[in-house]
C-alpha cells in the first residue's frame, strides 16, 4: 500500500508541474485557448483524482475483521468496531471507494478499492444487515436515491442558466454587429486600463465610452502589441459606438466581423436547455421513488 501511496503522490505533483509549466509558455507563446484551456483543465482534474485517491489510501485501513456481531476495522492509531445494528448499508463512490454508513446515511468508514475482498464484504454487509433489519437496506437505499435526485435537479438549474445565458450572449453580438452597422458613428474612447491576458499573451486595452446623449459604458478589446505600447491610461482613441447603446463599440482601426458561427452557439446552448430538463424530469422520477420507498418503510 505504502507503493501505491508513492506512485499516486508522484503521478498528482507530475500533473500538477505540467499545469504549471504551460500556464509558463502561455506568457510567452501565443497558444490556441480552447486547446489550452481543455489540456489544462483536463490535466488538473487528473491531478486532481490522482491526490483523492492518494488521501483515501493514506487513510485505508490496515486491517477489516467480520464478526458475527459485528465490524472491526482497524486503523494505524485508531480501531472502531460497529454492530451490525449500526449499519445501514453501503455504496461505493465510483471505482475507488466503499463506504459504509449508518441507517441515517451518516459515513462509518471509507474503503479504498484497493483493498481485497470488498466485493465479499459488500455481500455480507448486505446480508447482515437484512437479518438484524428487514428495513435497513430500503432505507439506506431510499436515502441515496434523494442525495441523488436532489444533485440531479442543482445540476439541472445550472445547466438550464448556462444555456440560456449563452442564448443572450449570442443574441446580444448579433444585435450589436447590426446596431454597429446601421448606427454607429464615430467618437472617443478614453483608456481606463493596458492588460495583458496570460494565454499568448494577449493585449487588451480597457476604454470608457461617452455617449452625446449622456450614457456611458466600457469596452475591452484585442489590439496588437505595437498599437498597445503607443497608449498610455487617459489616452484618447478613436472608436464606432452605438449612441444609444454604448456598451456596442469597436476601434476605428478594426473592421466590424460578424459573431462566429451563431448557428453553432444556439444548438450547443440549446442541447445545454434540453439536458438540463431531462436532468430535472430524471431528478423528479428519483425523488418520487424516494417518497414511495420510504412511506413503504415506514408504513411495514
Amino acid at each position: 500500500m505504502r507503493s501505491n501511496l508513492g506512485l499516486h503522490l508522484i503521478g498528482c505533483v507530475a500533473l500538477f508541474v505540467l499545469v504549471v509549466i504551460l500556464l509558463v509558455v502561455s506568457t510567452y507563446v501565443t497558444l490556441d485557448f480552447m486547446y489550452f484551456g481543455i489540456m489544462t483543465l483536463v490535466l488538473g482534474l487528473l491531478g486532481l483524482n490522482v491526490l483523492s485517491r492518494a488521501y483515501n489510501l493514506l487513510r485505508a485501513p490496515i486491517r477489516v475483521t467480520v464478526g458475527e456481531q459485528c465490524l472491526r476495522v482497524e486503523h494505524r492509531r485508531a480501531t472502531n468496531e460497529w454492530t451490525w445494528e449500526q449499519i445501514g448499508g453501503c455504496i461505493w463512490r465510483g471505482d475507488a471507494v466503499l463506504i459504509i454508513c449508518q441507517r441515517t446515511g451518516r459515513p462509518l468508514v471509507k474503503l479504498p478499492g484497493i483493498l481485497e475482498s470488498l466485493d465479499e464484504l459488500v455481500d455480507i454487509v448486505s446480508y447482515k444487515i437484512g437479518e438484524m433489519n428487514s428495513h435497513a437496506s430500503s432505507y439506506f437505499e431510499a436515502r441515496e436515491k434523494r442525495k441523488v435526485s436532489i444533485g440531479l435537479a442543482l445540476s439541472s438549474v445550472f445547466f438550464i442558466i448556462l444555456g440560456l445565458a449563452g442564448m443572450y450572449d449570442t443574441h446580444e453580438e448579433l444585435r450589436g454587429f447590426q446596431l454597429l452597422n446601421e448606427q454607429g458613428v464615430q467618437g472617443m474612447g478614453q483608456v481606463e486600463s493596458l492588460r495583458t491576458a496570460m494565454i499568448g499573451p494577449v493585449k487588451r486595452v480597457v476604454y470608457r465610452v461617452l455617449s452625446t446623449n449622456g450614457k456611458a459604458a466600457t469596452g475591452d478589446v484585442i489590439v496588437d502589441q505595437k498599437y498597445w505600447e503607443s497608449l498610455e491610461v487617459g489616452s484618447l482613441l478613436p472608436i464606432v459606438y452605438v449612441p444609444e447603446a454604448p456598451r456596442f463599440s469597436r476601434l476605428v482601426r478594426d473592421e466590424i466581423k460578424p459573431p462566429e458561427n451563431p448557428v453553432k452557439s444556439y444548438v450547443v446552448c440549446t442541447g445545454l436547455v434540453l439536458f438540463g430538463f431531462f436532468s430535472f424530469f430524471q431528478a423528479r422520477r428519483l425523488w418520487l421513488r424516494h417518497c414511495e420507498e420510504s412511506a413503504a418503510v415506514n408504513g411495514g
